[in-house]
């Protein structure tokens, strides 16, 4: 064999060497998959005037490699008033409903003004939004669900305690 025949024969083998490692590395360990822990909170900060003041926080953390970038986060608030009946959900009876419609917001972080926030990997961001709960509400549903910028989602829900006693019997 010739020098030139050696040299096309590690061509070859380097080209299906770097082929293996980019397979494994981006496909089976997905080190550029979206990994983002998005979690919510509500803190109450007392009653005025027949509403709670809610203090909504959004945790988002990149715990992958690559900067997340989202345009868009939606908030949605349900209730269960004080004194009613729990009820199943009748999408899915194993589910608690949660009828009052309390806040809907379609764009918490101002992506009309803002275009997008961004989160570098390793880096947690914090995002609050305020909003007033009726004072008759007793328990919410919360529901945060974020956009990237290709348009696909991810959410999560808690359900909090407002602070209003329950209606004796």
């Amino acid at each position: 064999m010739q020098p030139k025949d050696w040299i096309e024969i590690l061509k070859v083998v380097l080209t299906l060497g770097a082929a293996i490692w980019v397979y494994f590395r981006f496909a089976r360990e997905r080190t550029h998959a979206r990994r983002v822990e998005m979690t919510i909170d509500c803190t109450f900060h007392g009653l005025q005037e027949g509403k709670y003041l809610a203090e909504f926080t959004f945790q988002l953390k990149n715990k992958g490699l690559v900067v997340h970038r989202f345009r868009r986060l939606r908030l949605r608030v349900r209730g269960v008033a004080n004194g009613d009946v729990l009820q199943p959900w009748s999408e899915q009876p194993s589910r608690v409903a949660f009828p009052a419609r309390v806040i809907d917001e379609e764009d918490v972080l101002f992506s009309k003004r803002y275009a997008h926030i961004f989160v570098e990997p390793g880096v947690e961001q914090l995002i609050t939004f305020v909003g007033a709960i009726p004072e008759e509400i007793s328990f919410i549903l919360v529901r945060a669900e974020f956009e990237y910028a290709d348009g696909r989602t991810h959410s999560t829900e808690r359900v909090f305690a407002t602070g209003a006693q329950p209606s004796p019997p």
